[in-house]
């Protein structure tokens, strides 16, 4: 089974690419497959993906392809953002094709989301946003052709009242036809923060006391060598989702009104994008 991964790129998201990339290399040694990266120097509104962060992402890994698709078309249905690109996620030669943003971490095995059976699309239903997010998406071989890839670039959604570009889009063009990806694999920073029943570890377990939870349940349980970071915080957690850039002045700004929780979130980021690999 041919197996492609893909997300939509340009300058300002490369560090976050740079630690996603990372993170699934630590967890996923033997993971080689072909990694689509769709970019546009149309305008600066787009966002170039410049020379130097290719050859940066190149040098992080060995199967990443560039690819900048032609921006006619996008203009031509008022397609006039960037993230609009990941409507080339459709158009691929392969069985499967799995697209992720590039604001998140991987924290885990990827094996069950490579393994998920669809012929169809399956992605994780937001809990604050009641829409499926597109932040991961799995993509079965009844929608990887050109039709369907058409389709979707010319569907009306002026009207929807989604939420979104790109997720707007798609959740009105695959309305009643999206399978339901487990929570875990695209489990948002704002909804792990807020949400309990996404089966965090024991923080919660403490009324979101951070002393406490670090002092009886992290040191007994969870804490490794060489490691800063509490990782049982998020044992069930497969991908996390950050939404906001932890890289950027306003995305520090944004984590920082998590008060702790949010603090924890850029420090486990941070550890990522800066961890050398192999």
């Amino acid at each position: 089974m041919k197996v492609v991964f893909s997300t939509v790129l340009n300058d300002l998201y490369v560090p976050g690419m740079v630690a996603l990339i990372k993170s699934v290399k630590k967890h996923n040694p033997d993971f080689n497959y072909e990694f689509r990266i769709y970019h546009s120097s149309f305008t600066p509104v787009w966002g170039e993906l410049s020379g130097e962060s290719v050859e940066l992402l190149d040098s992080l890994y060995d199967h990443f392809e560039f690819i900048e698709p032609p921006f006619k078309p996008y203009l031509d249905n008022g397609r006039d953002c960037v993230k609009y690109l990941s409507i080339e996620s459709f158009n691929i030669d392969a069985d499967k094709v799995i697209f992720f943003d590039a604001d998140m971490i991987c924290l885990d095995s990827l094996k069950g989301l490579i393994e998920f059976e669809t012929d169809g699309i399956a992605m994780v239903h937001g809990k604050m946003t009641n829409s499926f997010y597109v932040g991961v998406m799995v993509i079965g071989k009844r929608y990887l052709n050109e039709q369907t890839y058409l389709n979707i670039l010319k569907y009306d959604d002026s009207k929807s009242k989604k939420y979104g570009v790109d997720m707007k889009l798609l959740n009105e063009y695959f309305l009643g036809k999206i399978e339901t990806l487990p929570d875990e694999y695209d489990a948002v920073i704002t909804e792990v923060h807020t949400n309990g029943g996404l089966k965090i570890g024991s923080f919660h377990d403490f009324g979101g006391d951070w002393k406490e939870w670090e002092r009886l349940y992290y040191n007994k349980r969870y804490r490794k060598s060489g490691t800063s970071f509490p990782e049982g915080l998020l044992r069930d957690v497969k991908i996390l989702h950050y939404i906001f850039s932890p890289w950027t002045d306003r995305g520090r700004d944004s984590l920082t009104h998590m008060k702790k929780n949010g603090e924890f979130f850029r420090q486990l980021w941070e550890e990522y994008y800066t961890m050398d690999i192999v």
